[in-house]
């Protein structure tokens, strides 16, 4: 479930490119959003335990942000397209 406030900036940004768009300007570039672990771990629908195991081999790409370890959401999303490519 996400936060109303990320739904909120989602939206905005959507009707910020809309406009741009309407009055024939460039899109700004997107910059790369983070994922916590436990967003990561729902979207692929994995444990965490399993999460951090794919981390630590290399078939996840984690960023070490702080203390904490996040996950770019495109890399995921990708990763999950990839996998329900290779099934069919």
């Amino acid at each position: 479930m996400q936060n109303p406030f990320e739904i909120f900036e989602e939206r905005l940004k959507r009707i910020e490119n809309l406009l741009l768009e309407i009055r024939g300007e460039k899109k700004p570039v997107a910059q790369d959003s983070y994922i916590t672990r436990e967003e990561a771990a729902n979207i692929l629908r994995i444990t965490l335990p399993t999460l951090h195991s794919y981390t630590m081999k290399g078939k996840i790409k984690g960023y070490r942000i702080g203390r904490r370890i996040l996950y770019k959401k495109n890399e995921i999303e990708q990763s999950v397209a990839s996998i329900s490519i290779k099934k069919k």
